[in-house]
């Protein structure tokens, strides 16, 4: 039998601990895998059209943005798209 597929999971978040944080607490459930993480909007930005994650955890604070412009530019590159903020 195959193993369920892995949700992919983009982590954007300012402060480098928190992503530290976040990023072990979402590797520590086999159900998940981190596609990448950063605190900076464009990056996330490229990240996120580059992956198509299955769920982005997001900090409303960002380097060089925010969270809600970035959350809405992500609604218009996938309408689907799921994010924990």
């Amino acid at each position: 039998m195959a193993s369920p597929k892995k949700l992919s999971v983009l982590i954007v978040h300012h402060a480098p601990l928190a992503r530290f944080g976040l990023t072990r607490l979402v590797r520590s459930n086999r159900r998940f895998k981190v596609i990448g993480e950063t605190g900076e909007a464009p990056v996330a930005r490229r990240l996120f059209t580059a992956n198509e994650p299955d769920l982005v955890v997001l900090s409303l604070t960002l380097q060089h943005g925010d969270g809600i412009t970035l959350l809405n530019d992500f609604k218009k590159l996938d309408p689907t798209a799921r994010a924990l903020v």
